[in-house]
Parts: structure tokens; sequence; C-alpha cells
């Protein structure tokens, strides 16, 4: 399973699933291997617009007679997603990518209700938002045997937004979830305080705002060389 011969479905066509697919056409995956279950018309509309992709509003056996089904949908509905969708990938060759934060494997086996079926392959990923606009750190972990192509396939969909990085065990994505995934918010708010603190001493807001901003760009900078 190459990337360039990496067949995908979504399930779910929100603002992460858009940033990958942006991502891996950009890297040279057709447009014809990816496709994306969406419900909701205008979402839908949308990718179909700006990616030249194939969506549908409801799933199939056929649309998930692929390489890799991405579940790209919130945590909240992810058992119901799940419960709905579980006859139709019954007989699916796929691997199961998991972004939901929290969403632990065992869930995901229990509400598929294929944890007989030895076929059943899942990874899971925790990426943050910083890769909606191509800079984004991801963890990945599976506890099945994937083979050396499958992860560098796997790789590969999370490095065309960012970096990616293979955890020992489950309970390391939590950590992932707690540094990478929530530390956008915490640079944020150290920010928001340095703009604030700007202005006090006299500056005007934009002012603050540029030289904070172009600052933090610079430390990242330092800290990579």
């Amino acid at each position: 399973m190459e990337l360039n011969l990496t067949t995908i479905t979504f399930v779910g066509g929100g603002n992460m699933a858009r940033s990958l697919i942006s991502g891996l056409i950009k890297q040279g995956l057709s447009r014809q291997n990816i496709q994306v279950i969406e419900p909701n018309s205008e979402r839908a509309l949308s990718l179909r617009t700006d990616f030249s992709i194939k969506t549908v509003s409801q799933a199939s056996k056929e649309i998930f007679q692929v390489n890799l089904i991405v579940f790209a949908i919130k945590p909240q509905i992810f058992k119901t997603v799940c419960n709905d969708l579980a006859s139709l990938l019954s007989h699916s060759p796929a691997i199961i990518l998991s972004i939901a934060a929290g969403i632990k494997t065992q869930q995901i086996r229990q509400w598929l209700e294929l944890s007989r079926s030895a076929s059943l392959r899942i990874v899971r990923s925790m990426p943050n938002t910083p890769a909606l606009i191509g800079l984004g750190a991801t963890g990945l972990y599976s506890s099945d045997d994937l083979s050396v192509t499958q992860k560098l396939s796997i790789e590969a969909i999370f490095n065309a937004v960012g970096i990616s990085i293979w955890v020992n065990s489950e309970d390391d994505l939590d950590t992932v979830t707690a540094l990478s995934g929530s530390g956008p918010a915490y640079f944020f708010r150290m920010c928001e305080l340095l703009i604030d603190a700007g202005t006090d001493l006299g500056l005007n807001s934009e002012q603050a705002y540029q030289l904070v901003v172009q600052t933090a760009l610079g430390a990242a900078q330092l800290a990579k060389s």
C-alpha cells in the first residue's frame, strides 16, 4: 500500500478531512483514489468543487472496498457511526484509521462488532489543529501487525500536512494529546498575554500583535535549527 496506490474513503468531510485531502492531492495522490461519505449537502458540494473528488451522502459496501477508511468524525458521534456502518464494513479489506481523540482501539472494535475478525486492523492518530495549514504534528499507534509499506503510507498521509511519529503504546497517545494536541492552545494563550503586556506598555494592539507573532515564528524556527 504505497501512497500513490492508496485508495481512501473518508467518513466525514469536516475541516481535518479537508486538510488531509488537500495535502494528499498536493503530494500526488490521484483525486480518483479519494472519496468521502458526507451527508451534509453543502459540505459535500464544497468538497467536490474544491477538490474534484467523489462524495456520497450514504455508505455502501462498495465505497468501503479500499485500502484505508479514515474516520474523520467527532468523538461524541463515533459510537453511533460505527454501529451504523458495522455490517457494511464486515467484508472490507481496509485498514481503519481514526483521528478521534480519546476513542480507544478496543472501543472501535466493539462498536464495529468485528472483534472476532482477525483481518480488522486499526490505527489511531492524534493530529493537531496546525495540520489545517500544513504544519501539524501527529502521533500514530496501532496494536495490529502492519507491514513497513502500510506504516509508511499512513505516515505519508499525515506528513502531507506536517510531521508524524509512531508511539509504542496506546497510553502514549494520551501524552501526545496533552502535548501537541492541546499545545497550540497554550501557545495562543501565551501570545495573548504577551500582546496584552505590549499594549499595557504603550504599543497599539496591531504593533504588539505583529511583534509577538513574528517572535513566536522566529523562536520556533530557531528551535528547529
